[in-house]
């Protein structure tokens, strides 16, 4: 049986070069299913994201592009299964500083 999970975290720009943007580990032993993982830039529109998902300090992108206007996504929609310590990740480039990023995820975890 699967329970679903939202979660999110946002944070202010504080590198104009790559920035990343991630959700804490679920935890080790646990199956997850993610069907949706989204980066924003609220602020502007000259930045590019990918998103996908890290594991300690590897980052492995699914998807990216230009946001191409401010509150616009880069989105990852489908069924992803991975282990707890895989956690989706927002990898913002170019995003101007005090700009405000945004990573979403939706998916299922594995109850006990």
């Amino acid at each position: 049986m699967f329970k679903g999970i939202i979660r999110s975290r946002s944070a202010v720009c504080t590198s104009a070069t790559v920035q990343d943007v991630q959700l804490d580990a679920i935890r080790n032993g646990v199956h997850i299913r993610w069907k949706q993982v989204t980066g924003i830039d609220e602020t502007s529109a000259t930045t590019t994201c990918q998103v996908g998902f890290k594991r300690g300090t590897e980052f492995y992108p699914f998807r990216g592009g230009a946001i191409g206007a401010a509150h616009r996504s880069i989105r990852l929609w489908g069924d992803v299964h991975l282990p707890g310590e895989f956690v989706p990740c927002a990898r913002f480039y170019g995003a101007t500083l005090a700009d405000t990023l945004l990573l979403t995820a939706a998916g299922e975890v594995e109850s006990d």
